[in-house]
């Protein structure tokens, strides 16, 4: 048996049809992942939306969002028949990290005890990625390589002897989080993500790659403003002894410990952007104080 992984689907119908046969349809869409062997775990409906430009001659989609458990290549059919379907205007399948189905089936099991369990979740800073070469070769398309258990000891004894440099590393706990019989596990999950994105921290070495990789597009934003915005979000930036560059590749995938912290601005820069809404949707966990609008003043904004 295949493993079970986590999967996005996006799929905007034609703005015009009538509810009940979005209803219909979605009851196929639903029929399709079943057969499959597919899990579905959230629906989640944005009803009619206006599109930024027109796709296929139409201006408005009615949006909805699945998230879904299934064995590698079980919904390939379903893309077919959604990329085929007149009624469907457009679809998006993303596969989410293979932690997400992890996490969702070791909840399950807990909670299939029936015991009420207390998870203490514990973030794990880093300042440089653990293995860097091996993880940038990953970012650039290549096939992960065969975890063996030879490498793990070389590394950890070269770490130890000081021959590798990851910068600071920081452990926080977040709130325990209380699993009972009948909990959503998907609910369950959402909530230890958002202990753990609010005691992730991040280093100024962090900060300097952003504002080096973005200089072309800010203007009055410097460090000190910028530690400044974290920090009153409720963020913790630690000083970094490094002073080389980042790198394109390295920095982009650094910055996910950065953007959260300014879900307001991004809302109100692109309001009406289906897109942005649904990854800002997904955030809904952040602390209040990650949301709260900082003062415009001072820099701008340049379109690109």
């Amino acid at each position: 048996m295949l493993a079970m992984r986590a999967y996005e689907l996006m799929i905007i119908f034609d703005g015009e049809l009538e509810d009940a046969a979005i209803e219909q349809h979605m009851t196929e869409v639903n029929a399709g992942i079943a057969t499959a062997g597919g899990e579905i775990k959230t629906t989640d409906s944005w009803g009619r939306r206006k599109f930024a430009y027109e796709i296929d001659h139409k201006t408005e989609g009615f949006y909805v969002v699945l998230e879904i458990l299934a064995e590698g290549g079980a919904l390939d059919e379903l893309e077919r028949s959604l990329r085929l379907a007149d009624h469907v205007v457009r679809h998006k399948l993303i596969r989410l990290p293979d932690s997400e189905a992890a996490r969702r089936g070791l909840l399950r099991s807990l909670q299939a005890t029936g015991e009420t369990i207390a998870l203490l979740p514990v973030a794990i800073s880093y300042e440089r990625v653990p293995e860097e070469a091996t993880f940038l070769t990953e970012l650039r398309g290549a096939p992960a390589p065969p975890m063996r258990l030879g490498d793990l000891l070389r590394w950890s004894w070269n770490a130890w002897r000081g021959r590798i440099d990851i910068g600071r590393v920081h452990l926080a706990c977040g709130r325990p989080v209380r699993l009972d019989l009948g909990d959503d596990v998907h609910a369950t999950c959402r909530d230890l993500m958002a202990e753990l994105r609010s005691r992730t921290v991040i280093t100024s070495w962090h900060l300097r790659a952003f504002l080096e990789s973005e200089s072309a597009s800010l203007e009055g934003i410097d460090l000190s403003w910028l530690r400044a915005a974290v920090e009153r979000r409720g963020g913790r930036v630690l000083p970094s002894r490094f002073e080389h560059p980042a790198g394109p590749t390295l920095e982009r995938s650094l910055r996910s410990q950065l953007e959260p912290f300014f879900c307001a601005e991004a809302a109100h820069l692109y309001a009406g952007n289906p897109a942005i809404e649904r990854h800002l949707s997904r955030l809904h966990h952040l602390r209040e104080q990650m949301l709260r609008p900082f003062n415009w003043a001072g820099y701008q904004l340049r379109e690109k």
